[in-house]
């Protein structure tokens, strides 16, 4: 997913929830959970080759963005910081 398309709809949770939701050291994965203000929606954010991760596991969402770095990215909101190497994705995890 591209930068663009993916801080857009971030900024959808903006006002709602998100929480650490798993972290698998063998493929330094992070999962993020974002709820709308309402509850009624949910993704997972998926970030890929984490090397740094700093902050609480819950929180408000208030500007969440992604940015390129030197070495890869950072996933920033509020308190929250991730600094990871490879690729990102959202994934619907709302009942059909």
């Amino acid at each position: 997913m591209d930068l663009v398309r993916t801080g857009a709809a971030l900024s959808a949770y903006i006002g709602g929830t998100a929480q650490v939701w798993s972290y698998t050291s063998t493929h330094d994965k992070l999962v993020i959970e974002l709820s709308v203000a309402d509850g009624s929606h949910r993704v997972y954010l998926v970030l890929i080759g984490c090397v740094g991760i700093w902050g609480r596991t819950w929180w408000k969402v208030s500007s969440p963005r992604i940015e390129v770095t030197n070495s890869g990215f950072l996933f920033v909101d509020g308190d929250l910081r991730v600094e990871f190497l490879h690729e990102f994705q959202l994934v619907d995890a709302s009942p059909s």
